[in-house]
């Protein structure tokens, strides 16, 4: 897929492991081993907000665009609302 080599590219240059994983797990964080705080979920949060304002994904991927459970664990899904403004407010 694309993250796994997004993330295998990475590994080669040296990029921060951190990167790495919120590259490689950007679609199913709950399959990393994070359990804090973590470019991971940056990128996850981003990835999910992008898919929900794109039509074009309402018939290719289910809905929900977020691992809901991995942010519940993290105690991030109530920050999806305020997410979902400031995305709102930045196009």
């Amino acid at each position: 897929t694309h993250a796994e080599i997004g993330a295998y590219l990475l590994g080669l240059w040296g990029i921060p492991t951190s990167v790495i994983e919120a590259v490689a797990f950007h679609h199913r964080p709950s399959a990393s081993l994070a359990q804090v705080l973590t470019p991971l979920i940056s990128v996850h949060a981003a990835n999910g907000l992008l898919a929900e304002q794109d039509p074009r994904n309402l018939e290719r991927e289910p809905p929900p665009f977020f691992d809901l459970n991995y942010l519940a664990e993290l105690n991030f899904t109530n920050r999806i609302p305020v997410w979902r403004e400031l995305s709102l407010v930045s196009n």
